[in-house]
């Protein structure tokens, strides 16, 4: 969604959102599947949780190569999203130490049509009771009252509806899931909503979802909505994605007997929470703002790293909302494009791309006396030859940095499928990860491995916040940074990022995503902060 200068291209969602109706319901967004992490058919481990914490700590300045990092490309085949089969769920499982089953009858309704994730949901509704009768009087010095009318599945043949609250047929929940505060009450579109994205990215879709609806209901124990003048609507939702991270780092952390979180399951939440931003071009100002998905995922992080005593602050302090509008120059009935990747990218016969161009600019100003601009060079099939990388390495990246010859080699045809699913800040990110690698070279940087690469994503994030949002910026920069380009960029690294911590190449989704906010936010002093903490 970048804009040129010279031209005002804007561009498409990152996703599509419903907000909330009248202020009776505090809502979450309705979203469009970007990065697709179709899950395989199970939910997260609901026994006896292993005790080992994710490694999300900050990396330290250590010492070794300066080779360029393989930063793989990420598998862009087309997934299978047809929904995983209820076909031989077990027909009784208990939660440990209770009697309530996890899988049917269903405790919360005996009539509702079975799903794969119902168990998922049942464990996920009984940490959230545990965790937050724990946290209310240890955080707000107050017991915790659980939810007087409950959880409530939603489905086409359901006829009985709460008798106080926001909903009196499914067609008033259909396509989304909210908390009630008229009837102290969860409800989720358990057909629709609820299925679509535990088939299209897996188990966040559920314990996003109750995790955040948790966190509005809190807001009501803890007089968030009383509170006057009116908290705004972004600051009331990112409170409730901050929860929903602190419960997130709950389950990492080894706390709960009823779950277990993969490392997969870290970043299924950080995408269904990326996934529930605003429309792109919305105003942080507008009645039914919810948050960008940069903002939103941030909020996540926060509550994950620091817990629900940093979210209980964000009425008072508000957290950084990034979100803008599009300006004067948008015609809200022009259909918002993607800036063409062949000028983006790859240029003419005598010029590079716009991307390349301004990335030589800004780190040539940023180190004058170290950084020597980098050309490009597009290829399908094999790959160039470079010193230190071999052509499987290379073929296996979307563009990687040699510098044996000054080059960043762009494999082709998976760069343009990257950013025909993500948007045009794909090319940004992974064109300035690499350009970020060369300004790490030029300085002699002594990071390695996945610390180094992450530096990279940090640097990133470093650019991003460099470029102007509109034309009023310095006259040798090329791009203008456009409404929704900082979700693109959390998609992207979401998408670039190792399945797990394990694997220990390009860092997890959730390293990855930090990283590069903390240079989106910070500059290079944020990079230098968060990597010496």
């Amino acid at each position: 969604m970048f804009r040129l200068v010279a031209c005002a291209g804007v561009g498409v969602a990152l996703a599509t959102s419903c907000g909330s109706s009248g202020g009776v319901m505090i809502a979450r967004s309705n979203a469009t599947d970007v990065v697709d992490t179709t899950p395989d058919g199970s939910s997260p481990d609901t026994s006896a949780p292993d005790t080992s914490a994710p490694d999300n700590s900050s990396p330290d300045t250590a010492t070794p190569d300066t080779s360029s990092p393989d930063t793989a490309a990420p598998d862009t085949s087309s997934p299978d999203t047809g929904p995983p089969t209820t076909d031989g769920l077990p027909t009784q499982m208990n939660l440990p130490g209770t009697d309530i089953p996890l899988d049917g009858p269903y405790p919360f309704d005996p009539n509702k049509p079975p799903q794969p994730f119902d168990g998922l949901m049942v464990a996920t509704v009984h940490d959230l009771e545990a965790f937050w009768a724990e946290q209310m009087p240890a955080v707000f010095g107050k017991d915790y009252v659980p939810l007087a009318g409950g959880v409530f599945p939603a489905y086409p043949e359901r006829t009985d509806y709460p008798p106080n609250g926001c909903i009196t047929q499914y067609s008033d929940v259909e396509a989304n899931g909210f908390y009630c505060p008229d009837g102290d009450y969860i409800t989720w579109d358990d057909v629709g909503y609820a299925l679509d994205g535990y088939t299209d990215h897996g188990s966040g879709a559920i314990t996003g979802l109750m995790s955040h609806e948790w966190g509005h209901a809190i807001q009501q124990r803890t007089g968030v909505f009383d509170i006057v003048p009116e908290v705004s609507t972004p600051v009331v939702e990112l409170q409730a994605d901050c929860y929903s991270g602190a419960w997130f780092a709950h389950i990492a952390r080894g706390e709960s007997t009823l779950l277990s979180f993969t490392d997969a399951d870290i970043r299924s939440g950080l995408l269904d929470t990326a996934l529930s931003a605003d429309p792109v071009g919305s105003s942080p100002t507008d009645e039914e703002a919810h948050g960008a998905g940069f903002d939103r995922v941030g909020a996540f992080q926060d509550g994950f790293n620091l817990g629900v005593t940093q979210c209980a602050g964000y009425p008072e302090h508000n957290p950084p909302i990034t979100e803008f509008p599009f300006d004067s120059t948008y015609d809200g009935d022009q259909d918002p494009g993607n800036a063409p990747y062949d000028s983006l990218v790859l240029g003419d016969d005598t010029t590079m791309g716009d991307i390349p161009t301004d990335l030589n600019t800004y780190w040539t100003q940023t180190l004058p006396d170290s950084f020597t601009p980098l050309t490009i060079t597009s290829f399908n099939g094999e790959p160039p030859a470079c010193d230190g990388l071999t052509a499987d390495s290379i073929k296996q990246t979307l563009a990687v940095y040699c510098a044996s010859t000054g080059d960043v080699l762009v494999n082709d045809s998976a760069a343009r499928t990257a950013v025909d699913r993500v948007g045009d800040f794909a090319a940004g990110y992974f064109l300035a990860a690499a350009w970020a690698e060369a300004a790490q070279i030029s300085v002699d940087s002594k990071l390695s491995g996945v610390k180094r690469v992450l530096y990279d994503d940090c640097f990133v994030g470093v650019w991003a916040k460099s470029l102007p949002t509109d034309d009023t910026g310095p006259d040798d920069r090329l791009l203008e940074i456009s409404p929704g380009d900082l979700d693109e960029a959390i998609a992207t690294a979401i998408l670039l990022a190792d399945d797990s911590a394990d694997v220990g190449l390009n860092g997890d989704a959730y390293q990855k995503v930090d990283a590069f906010r903390h240079g989106a936010l910070g500059g290079i002093s944020g990079c230098n902060t968060y990597f010496s903490s």
